[in-house]
């Protein structure tokens, strides 16, 4: 019986997932909807895979996948996504995720994968692995990508640097590096190619 903890936060979504792997006569699914949930999970169970929506409430999928490693906890983790981004893969195996996987795969797809990476296997669409390994690294800090997340829905940099607690002249600096290190005129420039490369 492979063990298996669900974490994703759209509750139609968690809930279709959970019943249809439940199908499988192999599998044992426990579900939850935030990181919140899952860690105390993840540490009092050794579940063989983890199940990880990557943009579930903090901690989100990457930031489980990177407890689950640091701590050496033995359950395999396997990232669920709806965008289909190269640096989202790229980042997912850098934190240790043993697979990547599109939530518009079909159920047997889905359940072939569980088993493959239960079995040892790495699993990830070889489309993305390609793209993923052409991809350059990211050059943003920790600090400038916060600010690039912060400045959506056109923040201002005051905004912004009462988000962070930042000054302002150092919110405005963070923005202008992260717009120079992406050679773009722009915040919005800036956040798209963030954006598209998986790099917030």
């Amino acid at each position: 019986m492979t063990t298996i903890l669900l974490v994703e936060d759209q509750g139609l979504m968690r809930s279709s997932l959970e019943i249809l792997l439940t199908l499988e006569e192999d599998f044992d699914i426990t579900a939850v909807g935030t990181g919140p949930e899952a860690l105390p999970e993840l540490r009092s169970r050794a579940y063989d895979i983890a199940l990880l929506d990557i943009h579930v409430p903090p901690p989100t999928g990457l930031d489980l996948v990177e407890v689950v490693s640091a701590e050496q906890l033995p359950t395999r983790c396997i990232i669920i996504t709806t965008f289909s981004r190269p640096g989202y893969v790229r980042r997912a195996m850098d934190h240790g995720a043993a697979g990547f996987l599109i939530k518009d795969q079909p159920i047997g797809e889905l359940a072939d994968a569980i088993r493959r990476v239960a079995a040892g296997e790495v699993v990830i669409p070889p489309d993305l692995a390609v793209a993923a390994l052409r991809l350059p690294p990211n050059p943003l800090s920790s600090r400038e990508i916060d600010v690039l997340r912060a400045s959506a829905d056109d923040h201002t940099i005051d905004e912004i640097a009462l988000h962070l607690h930042l000054a302002h002249s150092t919110a405005r600096n963070y923005l202008s590096s992260a717009i120079q290190k992406l050679q773009v005129t722009n915040r919005a420039s800036a956040r798209q190619i963030a954006e598209h490369n998986g790099w917030l």
